[in-house]
């Protein structure tokens, strides 16, 4: 774990999401069922990989990721766009009677980025 590594938080506008919704790709995935926790042995997460994702989902995922997030990264760490590429991209499930998060740790990449897909509105309480 880097106490010192730089973070940024970026919002980005639903209407640069194109065909990505959030609700549409948590459908998704809970539709397609193929949950693993075999992925990532020093961190493991229950997931499956976004571009497994069915109904044009994975597509849209990565279609969102190479078009808003990269060029995201490479502005906010001053670095090529050139550079980046995805390594692993998955969505994560966390639950209370599952696995309810992850402890602190040093992804594999030299960036990394997180995206809530639930509802803080509705999905949370506390």
């Amino acid at each position: 774990f880097n106490s010192d590594a730089k973070v940024h938080v970026i919002n980005s506008s639903p209407d640069l999401w194109g065909n990505w919704s959030p609700k549409e790709a948590i459908d998704a995935a809970e539709q397609h069922n193929v949950w693993s926790t075999g992925r990532h042995h020093l961190y493991p997460t229950t997931d499956q990989p976004a571009m497994d994702l069915p109904n044009g989902m994975g597509e849209a995922a990565l279609d969102l990721a190479t078009r808003v997030i990269l060029p995201s990264i490479a502005s906010a760490f001053d670095t090529s766009l050139e550079r980046l590429h995805f390594k692993d991209m998955f969505l994560a499930k966390y639950e209370p009677t599952g696995q309810s998060g992850l402890g602190r740790h040093t992804d594999g990449s030299a960036f990394s980025f997180n995206m809530l897909l639930s509802d803080p509105k509705l999905d949370f309480e506390g």
